[in-house]
């Protein structure tokens, strides 16, 4: 539906990647459930928010955690034609939206605007992440890692912010990782991209300020999602011999911490208070590995600190 709203819609009409998880120590959690009274919000109080990176994991979560607080939900990705089950819900409608893409990103916009009139939140979400080794890492395959999870962030959060300064304000919502803040092993590049996104951010949040532009870093631990990205299959399946013993680790540590980590859903209600949140806290770090992880980096020396780590990892 691009030409004007008439009520609550729930067609996909026009995409990306989804968010990943990052391995490492665990907790699990229930998915939250519907709210079938916020259905009966009358339209022009509905808020809008653009989600990038919903056929799957958090960015799906988000999406339907806005739609039953009763908002009118812009969710993009890729392949929009793919996501029936999501055009389905009360109040959401999907928008074909690549973060790789200057043009797709800006059409993407342009759309949902004409669509619903305005936009009160973006969530960043998209992104992706491998298990890798630097050595052999060609300049292609970082470029595509930063190519999404930073230089795409950035895309976004740049189209959204005349958007809001025409409104008189708004709220981005970066949706980082614990790894933003504390590094693991076999994660070099998706770290550094992360560590990316927590600088600009913090930085952006300074310069937006007076324009009633509010900044907000999601730091997820361990997530129930997939967390290899579609662009990373090609990386997977070629280990050095000489990394191949280490990579294998990390792997043995990513899956026990996937199985067990915390559902994307519990990390939705987390983007969700970030985005509702009226004053100017930036970082919200979620889920027990997040917050101990983050908080054992502060407290204990750097060496004891890496200690820990290679020995979650059996590294000598």
């Amino acid at each position: 539906m691009r030409g004007g709203h008439r009520g609550r819609m729930s067609t996909c009409d026009g995409g990306l990647i989804s968010n990943v998880g990052i391995a490492g120590f665990s907790r699990s959690t229930e998915p939250l459930g519907r709210n079938p009274g916020s259905l009966s919000i009358p339209l022009d109080m509905q808020k809008v928010v653009l989600i990038t990176g919903t056929s799957t994991g958090i960015g799906r979560a988000a999406a339907q955690r806005f739609a039953d607080a009763g908002w009118r939900v812009a969710a993009t990705l890729r392949s929009p034609e793919l996501a029936t089950e999501l055009g389905r819900l009360p109040g959401v409608s999907c928008f074909r939206l690549d973060v790789d893409s200057e043009s797709s990103v800006r059409e993407a916009f342009r759309q949902v605007l004409e669509a619903h009139g305005r936009i009160d939140v973006v969530v960043n979400n998209a992104g992706f992440g491998s298990v890798s080794v630097h050595e052999h890492s060609g300049d292609d395959t970082i470029r595509r890692q930063f190519e999404t999870n930073v230089f795409g962030l950035m895309r976004v959060t740049r189209e959204a912010i005349p958007i809001f300064r025409r409104q008189g304000g708004g709220t981005l919502v970066q949706v980082s990782s614990m790894v933003g803040r504390v590094a693991l092993p076999g994660y070099s590049h998706y770290v550094a991209s992360k560590w990316a996104v927590e600088g600009f951010s913090e930085s952006l949040a300074f310069e937006l300020r007076p324009f009633n532009i509010r900044v907000r870093l999601v730091e997820p631990g361990n997530v129930k999602t997939q967390f290899y990205g579609s662009k990373a299959g090609e990386d997977l399946a070629r280990d050095p011999a000489e990394y191949r013993e280490f990579l294998s680790r990390c792997r043995e540590v990513a899956a026990r911490a996937g199985a067990s980590g915390d559902a994307p859903e519990f990390i939705a209600e987390t983007v969700f208070r970030a985005a509702v949140d009226s004053g100017r806290r930036l970082r919200y770090p979620v889920g027990r590995n997040s917050n101990l992880l983050i908080f054992l980096s502060w407290i204990l020396p750097s060496s004891l600190y890496a200690a820990i780590l290679r020995r979650q990892y059996r590294i000598p």
